[in-house]
């Protein structure tokens, strides 16, 4: 890493480390949100402690940021200062989005001048969802986090596809954000399915593949087997001890209801409010951004796929369209998801 580079680095870092553990140190906690609740007891289980709090079967949600939790109610008696420092944990975590802005754009847009970068990273570090979401104790931190750096790997993966050292970590980091981001929150599968999609039509469109398939594969599968050993251990011992046979709030058991039940009109019309809900919701927060970005998406596609002209500056047009293609589909994708977990509280 260059010394500019690093310079930029600890900056962006250092900025936002300070920035949220400054929210999350002189943040009151007003009550605590009920899925905090399954990371909280989870981590009191590890931990050994005594958790007087019901976790119920429907409050299921993930599990792996308990891990990093647990040490803390080793260490810590007094509650109010324990969940300051799990606040604070999540904001080490959530400092590093913003570096990994910086670094994705020093993948995917080299010509782009310096500082323009760092004031895109800070934009994104200095979101909402950032800045207060994750001084909650809760494993959504972790998908925040796990988010972009599947963006990035993804990055790495289409820029450097001629590079087999390059190709295998990237496919490496990809499916290990993609193991740990699912450990934290069933709801990251759309992210998954969207990484997988566009591997399938990536290659079906140029004929050799976006990962290595041997690292890909293997990380996800030893990960899922890895994830189904730890849920069913922590099921066991913490969740299904009321006598429930199976848990609420996963994509497994909401389709399985929904396939019992059956779909009805009041489920559709529920459904479809959802949808144009968070649309607009995104529409509006984007503030026409998203809009843009669609618009510009299909004309990349245009001219990928109907301009016969091999030039550099088709590279970079199929590059770029990709790369929207990728975020484009994960905004869908996660849209889908949140519809589709919403039938569960109808």
């Amino acid at each position: 890493m260059r010394r500019k580079t690093l310079n930029i680095v600890l900056f962006l870092y250092l900025f936002f480390l300070i920035l949220n553990l400054a929210i999350a140190l002189t943040s009151t906690v007003p009550s605590i949100e009920p899925d905090e609740l399954t990371p909280l007891g989870v981590s009191a289980f590890l931990a050994g402690r005594h958790w007087p709090v019901p976790i119920y079967p429907q409050n299921y949600y993930g599990y792996i940021i308990s891990f990093i939790y647990a040490p803390f109610f080793v260490l810590i008696d007094d509650p109010i200062i324990l969940y300051k420092v799990l606040i604070s944990c999540n904001a080490v975590l959530v400092s590093f989005i913003p570096v990994i802005a910086y670094k994705t754009m020093n993948v995917f847009c080299k010509d782009i001048e310096c500082k323009y970068k760092v004031w895109i990273s800070i934009v994104v570090g200095l979101q909402p969802c950032y800045l207060t979401a994750s001084k909650r104790a809760w494993n959504e931190t972790i998908v925040f986090l796990m988010v972009w750096l599947v963006l990035y790997f993804f990055a790495k993966c289409l820029m450097n596809r001629e590079n087999r050292k390059d190709k295998f970590w990237g496919s490496f980091g990809i499916a290990l954000s993609l193991v740990i981001g699912y450990m934290a929150h069933g709801r990251f599968l759309g992210v998954i399915v969207t990484t997988v999609i566009h591997g399938i039509v990536y290659w079906f469109l140029n004929k050799r593949s976006l990962y290595n398939p041997i690292v890909f594969g293997s990380i996800i599968v030893t990960g899922g087997i890895g994830d189904r050993i730890l849920k069913s251990y922590l099921l066991k011992h913490v969740y299904l001890l009321d006598g429930s046979e199976m848990i609420r709030n996963t994509l497994s058991e909401t389709l399985i209801r929904i396939l019992k039940e059956g779909i009805s009109l009041d489920i559709i019309k529920s459904a479809a409010s959802a949808f144009s809900g968070y649309t607009f919701y995104l529409l509006l927060a984007s503030c026409g951004i998203l809009v843009l970005g669609t618009i510009f998406l299909f004309v990349l596609g245009k001219r990928c796929f109907f301009n016969k002209e091999k030039s550099c500056v088709y590279v970079l047009y199929e590059q770029l369209f990709w790369l929207g293609l990728f975020v484009f589909t994960l905004i869908l994708m996660a849209i889908t998801m949140t519809v589709l977990f919403f039938i569960d509280f109808l």
